[in-house]
């Protein structure tokens, strides 16, 4: 793997007035591999950025309450920029396409495709992930799921997946990082989540809904946010045979961001 230089403007401390170039706003190399697009996804050189004054209201703790999300402490500001595709793997692109998004402010972008976006934008936009906290994953060696908890081991964070099978278990402890990881076809949730989360989870990633959401509900921590991506389990359901008994609810009090 080659990594190129790729200067980025990082959002390096919170500035309490006027933030100061060096300080607060830091220009950083954030070396990247921009030699091959991720499957489905493409490379970007980043050519303009527009640079807003909305965007100070974004320079505050994550946990402050706004109406736009604040940039991540330590990761390149984010604006609406023009940018030349260099490398691709999507079928809507090719090499030289001039495209318009929000782009992190840096010389070189990876776009993933959209798994990888999913998991991207809600651990840090949502989930607020802090080092040291406890996240459990549901369908964790799933598209979303197996990123997820890559992303938040390298954040420094005690990781746990639900998965349907042994060899999962194996994939995700052995192969993806994850520091524990369990069958929910030979132990319960419930089970489970008192074994390896016994001071609660401070977040929980749900991909299934249902008995596991009600279970993780139940092993939330104080201040704790579930971030809701997907509930299959409960996607073959109809509204003729749900009722009042059977629907799942909230039973405790955190955070619920879908």
């Amino acid at each position: 793997m080659s990594l190129v230089k790729n200067l980025s403007l990082i959002f390096k401390c919170v500035p309490d007035g006027l933030p100061i170039p060096g300080k607060h706003l830091v220009v950083e190399d954030r070396p990247s591999n921009i030699s091959r697009a991720p499957d489905g996804g493409f490379v970007t050189r980043n050519l303009y950025c527009s640079l807003d004054p909305y965007m100070r209201l974004m320079l505050i703790e994550s946990s402050t309450r706004h109406y736009r999300r604040p940039f991540v402490l330590g990761q390149p500001m984010r604006s609406l920029s023009v940018a030349e595709v260099i490398a691709f793997s999507h079928p809507d692109y090719h090499t030289g396409s001039m495209i318009r998004a929000s782009l992190p402010i840096q010389q070189y972008s990876v776009v993933p495709r959209m798994p990888g976006l999913t998991a991207f934008s809600s651990i840090y936009e949502v989930g607020r992930i802090q080092p040291g906290e406890t996240i459990f994953i549901s369908a964790a060696a799933g598209a979303v799921g197996q990123i997820v908890g890559q992303i938040c081991k390298l954040e420094g964070l005690r990781v746990i997946g639900s998965v349907g099978s042994d060899e999962k278990v194996d994939l995700l402890v052995n192969e993806l990082g994850f520091d524990a990881a369990f069958n929910y076809r030979q132990e319960s949730t419930s089970s489970a989540l008192q074994r390896l989360a016994p001071a609660g989870l401070d977040i929980y990633y749900d991909n299934v809904g249902g008995q596991t959401l009600e279970d993780a509900l139940a092993s939330m921590a104080q201040d704790g946010r579930i971030i809701v991506c997907g509930m299959v389990s409960q996607y073959n359901s109809t509204y003729k045979s749900t009722t009042s008994e059977s629907t799942y609810g909230v039973k405790n009090l955190f955070q619920l961001v879908g």
